[in-house]
């Protein structure tokens, strides 16, 4: 019983260990982001309107705004 816990408390410290080891270090400011230009902001806006009716139907269709 004591050798299982001690193999599963090794094997938590290396999947720790393992996830510390695979973060960047990245101390300096990222880039801002580009602005959504042209074909990019217009498909933005319909898929934000599609998602907003979708919302609406289903709040309508549900009885909670009359």
């Amino acid at each position: 019983m004591a050798s299982r816990v001690a193999v599963l408390l090794v094997a938590v410290a290396a999947v720790l260990f393992a996830a510390a080891s695979a973060q960047e270090m990245d101390l300096g400011v990222p880039p801002a982001p580009a602005p959504d230009t042209g074909a990019a902001a217009g498909a933005a806006a319909s898929v934000l309107a599609v998602a907003c009716s979708a919302v609406f139907f289903i709040l309508v269709a549900g009885g909670l705004v009359q």
